[in-house]
């Protein structure tokens, strides 16, 4: 794992402290360089990348290409899977249960779904909503060709898992008696704003996403769920995506309103420690940077990499979406220019930078 503390970054451009506005200007033009270089030294074909500053969208740009080799540039309106970056959307709209008293963060899921998650593990029957949101259910990220079982006590350490999630969105199903990806466009994406966006494939991204490149760096065979995955499937824009950013940067009271300001802070509130210096909370993973109280999620789809991080005192952030295996080596570039400290997140295990 990475160092606990980001140092602080040696600035660029003289010593007088700039206004807002001079450093939001300032980071647009260090990005209009940066990026560029990036994808032609990374071989990434293109990415998009919203800034947040003063808890609200400031800017977005598109980079590059849909298509590695091709001429249709990556814009504002460029839709990307957000592979895990879907997590933390999901938690969002799923402590709306909790603040509606229908499931208690402490309820064991079993209570709730009808049929076993896993069967012939005692253990799982006792994975609560808690659990599953900070990723200490026990379960592995995902089943094998054997039977799903927790690998250890539920609660008693972080274990990161995508089965959790699933588990989660099972519960969502059985209280809502919907399919989650309706459930989750009427509780989440449209009171946010995020009209393009979807949990599953819809006809009209065949104009607007990206083409995604694996580990070749060939184009992949694009992925069109039917049903949603909470773990892994929202399509989304750089943009769209910087509305759920602000919307945990800003208190309900101030911003969405969609959970109370007690379970929004609880969201942020360390659940489980990852290892010095991070923690995770009910969907974000937690971190001081040089100083700043930080949330952050990454997103990984085998051909598509996306990058989450924002600092909760700052009320900024940033949203890096690429379409390449190799895009980590664009996010970290990114997230630092525009926090202006390095992040210690990107020399974590729980993920590699190409």
């Amino acid at each position: 794992m990475g160092q606990a503390q980001g140092r602080a970054l040696t600035p660029r451009l003289g010593s007088a402290a700039p206004s807002a506005l001079e450093r939001e200007t300032r980071i647009i033009e260090e990005l209009d360089r940066l990026v560029p270089r990036l994808l032609a030294e990374r071989r990434v074909p293109g990415a998009s990348v919203a800034l947040i500053a003063d808890g609200r969208l400031a800017w977005s740009r598109g980079y590059g290409v849909k298509t590695k080799g091709g001429d249709e540039p990556v814009d504002t309106s460029t839709i990307f899977e957000s592979g895990s970056l879907t997590k933390p959307v999901f938690a969002h709209a799923f402590l709306q249960f909790v603040d509606a008293g229908r499931i208690g963060l402490d309820t064991p899921l079993s209570e709730v779904v009808p049929t076993p998650f896993a069967d012939d593990d005692p253990r799982a029957s006792a994975i609560t909503v808690r659990h599953a949101l900070s990723h200490a259910s026990g379960f592995p990220n995902w089943r094998g060709k054997d039977a799903l079982k927790t690998t250890f006590e539920p609660g008693s350490k972080f274990q990161y898992s995508g089965e959790g999630y699933v588990y989660l969105s099972r519960a969502a199903e059985a209280l809502t008696g919907r399919p989650v990806h309706e459930w989750l466009r009427d509780a989440l994406l449209t009171p946010l704003g995020m009209s393009v966006s979807s949990f599953v494939w819809e006809d009209r991204f065949e104009a607007l996403c990206a083409d995604g490149h694996g580990g070749e760096r060939e184009v992949t065979e694009k992925w069109k769920p039917d049903t949603a995955n909470v773990a892994a499937s929202l399509h989304t824009t750089s943009s769209e995506y910087a509305n759920v950013v602000i919307a945990m940067l800003e208190s309900p009271v101030e911003s969405d309103g969609l959970v109370s300001e007690a379970l929004w802070r609880e969201s942020l509130r360390p659940q489980v420690v990852v290892d010095e210096g991070i923690s995770w909370g009910l969907g974000w993973g937690l971190m001081d940077a040089a100083g700043h109280d930080t949330f952050w999620h990454w997103g990984e789809n085998s051909s598509y990499t996306c990058f989450v991080a924002a600092s909760r005192a700052e009320k900024r952030g940033v949203v890096v979406m690429t379409n390449s295996a190799y895009g980590h080596g664009i996010s970290q570039g990114v997230v630092e220019a525009v926090l202006g400290y390095e992040y210690p997140a990107f020399s974590s295990s729980l993920f590699t930078v190409w």
